[in-house]
């Protein structure tokens, strides 16, 4: 007969302490005192609390050798104590409990000298006694703990946001803590803000990567600033620090529940030294980002169609994708309707006809130094970011009130009605804030004719390079989120 001794603890840390070598003595020796066959099952960084343990790791898989009949009844579970299988409540924690009891597990605690069976708990009531009395304790302990750490970690969050002391050492990887400060690493703030540079001239996160890897930039983690073990750029990092607020100061504090980071209370703004000269520009990222990215060895390749990511089907919201006919003739056509993917739309839109539309709509509400990479009408254009940005940033107030409030109904969270409140008093003011940079931007006049530049550039698509095309379709997706063909 087997006897499986499973060991269990939170952190990787407690596995150089002495509490492994410990277990695993005195479940060989309870084996071998009873002639028994050890099997060691081991779940390094666990949590039990919120039974975590029960899903995934070397627990999850005994279970189910248990559920398919796999383990023979009769067989050992050696623990140190029932809080090695589980810390949840009660009701939780005595149902997984008695279901492997039921299926024929004896369960052993080493601490006690404890041995559950399904025939002893139907014989000694007492049994039934101690252990709902050990899981109540070790929930009640790790509620306990719980709330003294979320209660440490709110005082502390209340310190950050009126003195400016730093919560802890593990700062984005373009930071260091210097006697109890954040200092900026000047050769990384040069290549977050390279990287934000080339993110609103409309490059994609594969265009990015690849330029860094290229030209030899040395990649950091985004921990505590240690070297990273990978070699060059990727793809997920850039996403992450194109979103990550912390560029301009901004820190969110998390937790982790049910083994997901989830934010816990208010951002805390100017927590972090703001690395990017314009602040907005983080929120223009954002915004150019939206849209639809060229992907893998397309990345490379010069764009042509400037309504890439901007123009849709009208009948089923697909992207419309440019294609030649021959004779120089180029077509818009709806991608899932040419792959018979669900859409019947069989039209097709000349390109230099949709061109023409825009030009004539739109053309005055494009800055040409924006694609031109010359500066006209400076107040204009300044204006039109400060715009781009409100923008984005009642989007994401927007989100946040429209989260919060499915936290108050699901939950009946008073704290997510209050922080709703506040939130809905910021997006007003936001709304307000753009409206009047709206009204702005239709007063201001300059001297300057910029419009003949971009026409002739609408003009000369076909001469114009590839830089120039992507920096027209970064330009249009600051103006429209959408085309409908």
């Amino acid at each position: 007969m087997q006897a499986y001794s499973y060991i269990r603890f939170s952190t990787p840390e407690q596995a150089e302490g002495d509490s492994l070598r410990r277990q695993t003595e005195a479940a060989r020796a309870y084996t071998e005192q009873h002639g028994l066959e050890f099997v060691e099952l081991i779940d390094p960084g666990v949590s039990a609390f919120r039974g975590k343990n029960r899903d995934v790791g070397a627990l999850r898989r005994f279970l189910d050798l248990v559920e398919s009949g796999d383990v023979p009844r009769g067989s050992r579970l050696i623990v140190e104590s029932l809080d090695r299988l589980s810390r949840q409540d009660v009701n939780e924690a005595l149902t997984g409990f008695l279901n492997l009891t039921n299926a024929g597990i004896v369960i052993v605690t080493l601490s006690d000298g404890q041995e559950y069976s399904k025939d002893q708990l139907g014989s000694q009531w007492t049994q039934f006694v101690i252990a709902i009395s050990v899981m109540a304790r070790a929930n009640e302990e790790s509620q306990l703990k719980s709330k003294r750490v979320g209660d440490a970690w709110a005082r502390k969050r209340d310190e950050a946001t009126t003195s400016g002391k730093v919560l802890t050492a593990k700062c984005p990887g373009w930071l260091r803590v210097v006697d109890g400060k954040f200092e900026p690493i000047p050769e990384r703030v040069a290549a977050i803000r390279r990287m934000f540079s080339l993110a609103l001239d409309g490059h994609g996160k594969d265009y990015i990567v690849r330029q860094f890897n290229a030209e030899g930039l040395q990649r950091f983690s985004d921990g505590i600033g240690r070297p990273t073990t990978r070699k060059g750029w990727g793809v997920s990092y850039v996403a992450h620090t194109l979103k990550n607020e912390a560029v301009i100061g901004i820190y969110q504090p998390h937790r982790r529940i049910d083994g997901k980071r989830v934010p816990v209370g208010e951002p805390i703004p100017d927590y972090y030294p703001c690395i990017l000269d314009d602040p907005d520009d983080f929120y223009r990222a954002q915004r150019i980002s939206s849209g639809y990215k060229r992907r893998g060895k397309n990345e490379d390749a010069p764009l042509s169609n400037v309504f890439r990511g901007i123009a849709h089907c009208a009948h089923c919201g697909g992207p419309m994708h440019l294609k030649h006919r021959g004779r120089g003739l180029r077509y818009l056509w709806c991608d899932n309707a040419h792959r018979q993917a669900g859409c019947d739309q069989r039209a097709t839109f000349r390109y230099e006809r949709v061109l023409e539309t825009v030009r004539y709509f739109l053309v005055e509400q494009i800055e040409p130094a924006e694609v031109l990479g010359y500066d006209t009408a400076s107040r204009k254009r300044a204006i039109g970011k400060r715009l781009d940005a409100l923008v984005e940033r009642v989007r994401k107030a927007e989100a946040n009130v429209e989260y919060l409030m499915d936290l108050e109904l699901e939950e009946k969270s008073e704290a997510a009605r209050k922080r709703r409140a506040r939130e809905e008093v910021t997006l007003e003011n936001l709304r307000r804030d753009h409206a009047e940079v709206e009204r702005e931007l239709r007063a201001t006049t300059n001297g300057s004719d910029p419009v003949s530049d971009l026409y002739a550039l609408l003009d000369q698509l076909d001469s114009a390079g590839p830089e120039i095309n992507v920096r027209l379709n970064a330009a249009l997706k600051r103006i429209v989120s959408r085309i409908d063909l």
